[in-house]
């Protein structure tokens, strides 16, 4: 193994802690050179700060995002909004979904399992993100509402989406009982097999430190063709998207904004 002696570009060492007085320790030294100590590093584009926080990161995420509402707004004049659409969903949102499993904050009062809105000051950045990038593409004033715009576009919160995620990943964990560092966290709060709750695929409360974690995985039939996670994803997707539509043939029809009419 080399040690790379260059202090600007030798192995870095972090220490993770979010206590408010951190203890002090005695340099680290690999092959008689000190490695340096540093207070954030990036390791698979994930900015990791030592006091566990991802502020770091989403305050990077948030300025490439911008640079690419920038762009957006020079190419408004000259490209459909399905154009700038797209721009959004290539250049854009992937700054702000990469990673969101882990810098997702969730509310320990909701009573719903998708939640539009995030109760987290911080979050509520990244969303208006995806907010200003709906003005752009529809041409909307500021202060039109949230909902309608996304209705409009198709489009779900940002929010739900880190929701939907994490799902995914919990429902896979689940069946597939893989990996095992996930699954070993709650495979003692699963009822038995055969009882009701377990056929349910109904979990115990998790206990923690900020309170407790109940939920339901929703059953699924397996295929050898599809995973688990595909499969569950794809019955989320049409549970959501028949309980929009209903709400939005119910709902009085909301007029399209000048950039459309003028396309």
């Amino acid at each position: 193994m080399l040690f790379n002696p260059d202090i600007s570009k030798q192995a870095v060492e972090v220490i993770f802690s979010n206590k408010n007085i951190t203890s002090a320790h005695l340099p680290l030294i690999f092959n008689g050179i000190p490695v340096k100590l540093v207070k954030e590093t990036k390791h698979l584009g994930m900015i990791l700060g030592s006091n566990l926080s991802y502020k770091s990161h989403l305050e990077n995420k948030l300025a490439k995002a911008n640079q690419g509402l920038g762009i957006m707004i020079q190419l408004k004049k000259w490209v459909s909004h399905r154009v700038l659409e797209v721009v959004y969903k290539l250049y854009v949102r992937p700054h702000l979904d990469y990673g969101d499993v882990l810098y997702h904050s969730a509310n320990p009062n909701k009573n719903i399992i998708f939640e539009p809105s995030t109760h987290s000051s911080f979050l509520k950045k990244v969303e208006e993100i995806q907010y200003s990038a709906a003005k752009i593409i529809t041409g909307a004033w500021q202060g039109t509402s949230t909902e309608k715009l996304y209705k409009i576009l198709g489009w779900e919160s940002l929010n739900c989406r880190r929701i939907m995620r994490k799902l995914n990943i919990l429902h896979e964990t689940f069946i597939d009982k893989h990996p095992n560092y996930l699954y070993d966290t709650f495979k003692t709060s699963v009822y038995p097999v055969g009882s009701r709750l377990g056929n349910q695929l109904t979990l115990k409360n998790i206990p923690c430190k900020k309170g407790q974690i109940s939920q339901r995985i929703p059953p699924l039939h397996h295929s050898r063709q599809e995973p688990a996670r595909t499969q569950y994803q794809k019955q989320q997707n049409q549970i959501y998207f028949q309980k929009k539509n209903s709400q939005h043939n119910s709902s009085q029809k909301v007029p399209l904004f000048r950039s459309f009419q003028q396309q």
